[in-house]
């Protein structure tokens, strides 16, 4: 996919609030369509996931999604798309972090203010030492894979792999679908 089209967070195991600029995506050029488990809990009130910018709501105990804007449960659209990314260029630190503190943070933060363990910072340091891709600064999904890992570590994405009794680091593992991997954006899922 040249952009990604469609983010769903729904009928897991996720909590947390996405952040304001993984919302930016949902506006101008990307459009992007979030679908998460932000409709409250019917015991407790409180939704598995903040979000104020899904268009589709589900409930994670009753998998009952609804539009933001009707009751009629939606139909779930799990496809994916692959696309190449773009080939290495020399970005540096202070242009990657000039380009988002302008693109993409919100009321003036700039990553020198930030503390070590700040979502939007670990973001920056996978996107810069980690990624493998050596994406270029101008490249299309350059903002939008940064956006991706920003939501990554926003939702404590080391909580994401647990099944059972079994815990994948998601950082670590290298599958054809992981986050926070070296494959297209638009293929992870988990």
């Amino acid at each position: 996919c040249k952009y990604l089209e469609s983010l769903n967070i729904y009928y897991t195991n996720i909590e947390g609030t996405i952040p304001e600029e993984v919302c930016l995506l949902t506006q101008g050029y990307n459009n992007l369509q979030i679908q998460a488990d932000c409709s409250r809990d019917k015991a407790t009130a409180v939704p598995f996931i903040k979000c104020d910018c899904c268009k589709i709501c589900c409930d994670h105990n009753t998998h009952e999604c609804k539009a933001e804007s009707d009751e009629q449960p939606s139909d779930i659209d799990d496809q994916h798309t692959t696309s190449t990314i773009a080939s290495n260029s020399d970005v540096t630190r202070t242009q990657a972090m000039e380009k988002l503190e302008v693109e993409v943070l919100h009321r003036g933060a700039t990553f020198n203010e930030m503390a070590s363990d700040d979502p939007r910072q670990l973001a920056l340091n996978w996107i810069l030492d980690e990624d493998g891709t050596g994406l270029d600064l101008n490249a299309g999904n350059f903002i939008q894979r940064y956006t991706l890992a920003l939501l990554a570590y926003s939702l404590d994405s080391q909580a994401w792999g647990v099944t059972g009794d079994e815990t994948v680091n998601l950082r670590v593992v290298e599958s054809n679908f992981s986050w926070l991997s070296s494959v297209d954006e638009c293929s992870w899922y988990n």
